[in-house]
């Protein structure tokens, strides 16, 4: 079996490779933007085509953790002779075409339109190429392995260390965040679900186990790390007239500071999808 990951220094494909698959399998060929990492590079921004040398012609798995774009482009760019192995593909999109769907702003409805777009091409390809596809759709993911942070959490956890106070609604959203640990094990059991039988193509809608509104978000980010920052609640109409001059400034940060009311959870929990115990948030915000 050969596994190729694209993706290898984004958080989820670095702890993916370390943690779960570097010590099963024996051919895993690993594809990166950056021209500074140690293994194979693949240029996916350019979509520059490499001939994937598979001499004893065994089935391979590939896992896409680039943006879906990104890779829905370059598959269709491929030769021939590059897919005619392939078992299955697990890529990774994002729960952002479900949840930004009905957003006011131009970023978010194009963001939501690349994803959904994207989703139906590789589908496509995949159909017509007769390979089992899996589509994952994350909600909030976070974490960092060795250099590779996220870029949620981590921004969060910036705030909430240089900031002596925060100011913020009461009755925020919720959020339902999944960490590259829980992530890397879903795709890892879909690793092994191709290996061990024949498997469906589907969609994903995954995130975390604990489903926490913003605020308690905020306070376990706080509490993990003993930051001494403090957050001052107030009531819903006077946050939205102190943020309000924003949008005049930044339509898009102002529209990113209204989905702190959002409820953007609900998703099937990792647990459940992976059959283990769950497990709480603040488990995976310290190393």
């Amino acid at each position: 079996m050969i596994i190729r990951i694209f993706g290898i220094t984004t958080p989820t494909g670095n702890f993916l490779y370390k943690k779960h698959l570097k010590n099963k399998f024996h051919k895993i060929y690993c594809y990166s933007r950056s021209d500074n990492f140690i293994y194979l590079d693949l240029d996916i921004k350019k979509y520059e085509i490499n001939k994937f040398i598979n001499k004893e012609k065994e089935p391979e798995i590939w896992i896409s953790l680039v943006p879906i774009w990104k890779f829905s482009k370059f598959l269709n760019n491929l030769h021939k002779d590059d897919i005619r192995f392939i078992r299955r593909i697990i890529v990774c999109s994002s729960s952002s075409a479900i949840t930004k769907k009905f957003s006011w702003h131009q970023f978010d409805k194009k963001l939501t339109k690349n994803l959904i777009n994207s989703e139906k091409e590789i589908s496509f390809f995949s159909q017509k190429n007769n390979i089992n596809l899996v589509i994952i759709r994350p909600t909030m993911i976070f974490g960092e392995t060795e250099i590779y942070k996220d870029k949620n959490i981590s921004k969060l956890t910036s705030i909430c260390r240089n900031l002596p106070f925060i100011i913020f609604p009461k009755n925020s959203g919720k959020r339902q965040p999944i960490s590259i640990n829980q992530l890397s094990k879903v795709i890892n059991k879909l690793i092994f679900d191709s290996l061990n039988r024949e498997s469906n193509s589907e969609i994903i809608n995954i995130g975390g186990d604990q489903i926490l509104s913003y605020y308690e978000l905020l306070k376990e980010i706080i509490n993990a790390n003993n930051f001494k920052c403090r957050i001052i609640l107030i009531p819903k109409r006077f946050f939205l007239f102190l943020i309000f001059p924003i949008l005049f400034i930044n339509s898009k940060f102002f529209s990113e500071l209204l989905r702190v009311f959002s409820d953007l959870s609900g998703f099937t929990k990792s647990s459940s999808y992976l059959s283990l115990n769950e497990e709480k948030f603040s488990k995976f915000l310290t190393k």
